[in-house]
């Protein structure tokens, strides 16, 4: 009698991947839920990247790994006191809405209208974000 490979251990690595991942999809969802209206909620609006000259999601994606401070947020309905426009280019097409809080505006290389090369933009906006909330 011949052995073959059984297909179960193939079965079981992609259930355990698909259980994972929405495992990791409920822990985002309940730390969005849980951050919101908090002081280090970061809401987050991106133009829509039709002339970059940085790489937004790159530098979004950044921001969120270099950190645990802060929690950024793209649902405009959540409500926190502190707002990242992220313009890929020097347009500035994405206009400040009406805001309770204070605005960082991203505009291809400058932060809040200074310029900045791009591989010190997270630090940038770090620095900004923990001058403008409260702890």
């Amino acid at each position: 009698m011949s052995e073959e490979a059984h297909p179960w251990p193939l079965c079981l690595k992609i259930l355990s991947n698909q259980v994972l991942n929405m495992v990791e999809k409920d822990a985002r969802k309940v730390k969005m839920q849980t951050t919101s209206g908090m002081r280090n909620c970061v809401l987050v609006k991106m133009c829509g990247d039709c002339n970059p000259q940085i790489r937004m999601k790159r530098l979004l994606k950044q921001l969120e790994i270099e950190t645990e401070r802060y929690t950024f947020i793209t649902n405009p309905e959540e409500k926190c006191r502190l707002l990242l426009i992220i313009n890929g280019c020097m347009s500035d097409c994405v206009r400040p809405p009406e805001f309770d809080g204070h605005i960082i505006i991203v505009s291809g290389l400058k932060v809040d209208y200074v310029d900045c090369i791009e591989k010190e933009m997270v630090q940038r906006i770090f620095t900004l974000l923990d001058r403008y909330s409260d702890g």
